[in-house]
């Protein structure tokens, strides 16, 4: 008899034992999914393509390579954010925000300066991303003439000066147009971002020049 009840009490335990460890599994794996949820919610990945966010950025080269890195979907642009930008077309581009509306930008042999709203002069801006291999000063297009960012858009260029297409050629982009911002912790965890998403090769939003 005894021994009937000690095996009785020894089942309980080990199935008493078995729920409480399928109940955490349960708990974890609802946890884990409500985290990933609140986390898609906010932050996208995206490829980013080309050569013009050299050398901060490396674009995938037809198709192949290139970095992969998050926005953040609710973050507001600010100066010297790298942004992505949802263009007519329906394409997306990637690029840094160094000026917004009503301050006045220009460029002398690949030195940025500002003139910000309500100043009455220039500032010359710290680019320290920039690498001199992608911001030649004697290029023509390193240097352009003052110019006067429209209410409500952002003067964009790409770290890759000298072959960026930004708004030194396509004029000013709307705020309102940006998808996210890049924020810190990504280019921090750049590397391992990339090679999760290398590996894995999921879907993300590809940028282009």
């Amino acid at each position: 008899m005894w021994n009937s009840v000690g095996v009785g009490l020894f089942e309980r335990r080990k199935t008493s034992k078995l729920n409480y460890i399928v109940n955490a599994a349960l708990i974890l794996l609802v946890l884990f999914l409500a985290a990933e949820i609140s986390f898609n919610m906010r932050y996208t990945s995206i490829l980013v393509d080309g050569r013009s966010m050299l050398p901060t950025l490396v674009g995938a080269e037809n198709g192949e390579g290139g970095d992969f890195i998050f926005i953040d979907t609710k973050m507001s642009p600010t100066y010297g954010d790298i942004v992505v930008v949802r263009r007519a077309d329906g394409s997306f581009i990637i690029k840094r925000v160094v000026a917004f509306g009503g301050d006045t930008v220009k460029s002398e042999a690949g030195l940025l300066f500002i003139k910000y709203k309500g100043s009455e002069s220039f500032e010359l801006v710290n680019e320290d991303y920039l690498s001199p291999e992608y911001n030649r000063p004697e290029l023509p297009k390193n240097s352009f003439l003052e110019h006067l960012v429209e209410d409500g858009k952002m003067f964009l260029l790409g770290d890759n000066r000298n072959e960026s297409a930004d708004s030194r050629f396509n004029g000013d982009y709307p705020v309102e147009d940006v998808v996210g911002v890049v924020p810190e912790w990504a280019m921090r965890k750049k590397a391992q971002i990339t090679a999760f998403y290398t590996y894995f090769k999921t879907h993300s939003i590809q940028t282009r020049e």
